[in-house]
């Protein structure tokens, strides 16, 4: 399943899984920092990022900015 991060607070990182509902990850599960917006994926015991599918997230979203700011 692959997992939206949508924040970190402590030592959790809240995602939101593929449902639409909210997950509490441990920040030991990942091997690297996690950011808002990241898309991750469990492999094993650990949690991967996802960078093609996190880039594209992020230009879609600033395409549609870009496209709101010229309205």
């Amino acid at each position: 399943m692959k997992y939206t991060v949508d924040r970190i607070e402590g030592d959790f990182v809240v995602c939101e899984n593929g449902s639409g509902g909210f997950e509490n990850i441990s920040l030991s599960a990942f091997d690297f920092a996690p950011k808002d917006g990241d898309t991750v994926q469990k492999q094993g015991d650990k949690y991967v990022l996802l960078k093609k599918e996190t880039e594209q997230k992020m230009l879609s979203a600033r395409e549609r900015f870009e496209r709101l700011r010229k309205k």
